[in-house]
């Protein structure tokens, strides 16, 4: 049987009146069709909406460390490229409200914070990379969400030579860096 004769074949039989009394135009839905179609899609939306929760947490957390790794990135090589001290700086002192990038005075980028994202330096202050690209000891910025335990938190680790890397928390102790 040919794909259209199957067609035609279904197209008839929907044109037939359940009790065989002449034929009559099929359309539309009926009421227990959409009532299982609004139930399935109900139970998907239950499902589907505390892991999105989570997903837009973690996401924002990822983009707050990625912003604070490409910071120190960009400060450390300006250092070398200037041959000039460059400094990476909490707005107002803290990283929850964003940081900037300035050499001489001058911003070269500022970092807006994320919403949600709370910061933890266990030595709070401006990070200065000197002329070599170095620093004057190491420092770990530990980020995460506050009162949600079930986003890992992520730490920002510069060493004295001034490389900077991330880690995830692995013990879901934030307090104890990554």
């Amino acid at each position: 049987m040919t794909l259209n004769r199957l067609r035609e074949c279904f197209r008839q039989r929907a044109l037939r009146a359940p009790d065989g009394a002449g034929a009559r135009a099929a359309s539309g839905f009926t009421l227990l069709e959409v009532m299982i179609v609004l139930a399935v899609v109900g139970i998907l939306a239950a499902v589907a909406v505390p892991n999105f929760s989570a997903f837009v947490k973690s996401s924002r957390l990822r983009s707050a460390t990625s912003g604070l790794y490409e910071a120190m990135v960009l400060a450390r090589s300006e250092a070398i490229k200037r041959g000039a001290n460059v400094t990476v700086s909490p707005t107002g002192g803290e990283w929850g409200k964003g940081w900037s990038v300035v050499v001489g005075g001058t911003t070269l980028q500022r970092w807006d914070p994320e919403a949600g994202v709370s910061f933890d330096d266990a030595t709070p202050g401006d990070i200065v990379y000197g002329l070599n690209g170095r620093i004057g000891g190491t420092r770990e910025i530990v980020t995460y969400i506050s009162g949600e335990a079930t986003v890992a938190a992520r730490c920002v680790n510069i060493d004295v030579s001034g490389r900077v890397n991330t880690k995830v928390d692995t013990d879901g102790n934030k307090s104890n860096g990554c």
